[in-house]
């Protein structure tokens, strides 16, 4: 109650409307002179799912307003909503709905600005990387009032960054911050490929495997087993969607299914071989050992082992 008398007070002399003076603020640097908004940043986390990422972040802007010094009170406070001081025009890019929470030191007159964002974001990505894309996804935070009304121009300076995530959310999304004309927080995460590799590439793998062990068996069998490998590949690439780009799983079925046809040449070119005995009797070609042959080659055979 004592801080709502002391600023119902304040109010009737306070122009929300009026920047605070320079004299506190003021930052000089070799790019001239600047009214300073210093910042802090946390970020809360982040939170993909296919090609969004829920984040949530909190950013932070202090500056003193010697107007709002008040030495009869002694500790910090949030300031009601009904009283609202001078707050810099800070935006975003996308422009994202934000909850806004002022503290105030009344001795030396500090205002804490917390912006706290939480948005879903659309992410954009690499088709033709597909099932390897890499997702990502930016907020630019600036500030856009008042440089074309004020002599002194206001800059964000950003003095500290916090990443307040769990492990976990920092293994899933790398976040990336850039401060050269505004701060631009950028995330980026890989696509799940676990999916495309249990359902297309591996499968696949084990197909081109099979045709290939295949080619020490029987001709009719190796035939068969070629031919039904080539009927899987364009079911497993015709199951897929249909997209204008093609992608590396795109490339590697392909591949696959003109490996296999190759194979399958191989087999058609080269001619069938058939063994054929000779017939010591006639002289003639037979493709069955005669019974007295085989008889006496095993009688041989016997005759070489017990000697």
């Amino acid at each position: 109650m004592e801080e709502h008398g002391e600023l119902a007070r304040k109010q009737k002399y306070y122009y929300a409307s009026v920047r605070p003076q320079e004299r506190n603020n003021r930052v000089t640097s070799t790019n001239g002179t600047f009214f300073a908004l210093n910042s802090d940043l946390k970020i809360i986390s982040t939170r993909p799912h296919h090609d969004k990422v829920h984040m949530e972040i909190i950013f932070g802007v202090t500056f003193t307003d010697e107007r709002l010094i008040i030495r009869k009170l002694k500790n910090r406070f949030r300031m009601p909503p009904e009283f609202q001081p001078w707050l810099p025009d800070v935006t975003t890019r996308p422009d994202i709905p934000v909850n806004v929470a002022v503290y105030l030191n009344p001795l030396i007159g500090t205002v804490d600005a917390f912006y706290q964002y939480s948005v879903e974001l659309l992410c954009s990505s690499e088709i033709w990387q597909h099932p390897f894309k890499l997702f990502k996804c930016e907020i630019a935070i600036l500030n856009v009032g008042g440089a074309h009304l004020i002599v002194i121009y206001e800059r964000i300076f950003l003095r500290n960054i916090q990443d307040l995530r769990s492990a976990e959310e920092m293994s899933e999304v790398s976040v990336d911050i850039e401060t050269i004309e505004e701060i631009k927080i950028i995330a980026k995460y890989s696509e799940l490929w676990f999916s495309s590799m249990a359902a297309n590439i591996l499968p696949s793998m084990v197909i081109f495997s099979v045709v290939i062990f295949a080619q020490y068996r029987r001709r009719k069998v190796h035939m068969l087993v070629t031919i039904s490998a080539l009927v899987s590949i364009i079911f497993m690439q015709s199951a897929r969607r249909i997209e204008n780009t093609l992608t590396l799983e795109d490339l590697w079925l392909s591949v696959t299914f003109l490996h296999i046809v190759c194979v399958l040449l191989v087999d058609l070119a080269i001619p069938t071989y058939r063994i054929q005995y000779i017939d010591t009797s006639n002289g003639l070609f037979t493709s069955v050992i005669p019974a007295t042959s085989s008889l006496l080659l095993t009688n041989f055979i016997l005759e070489k082992i017990y000697s």
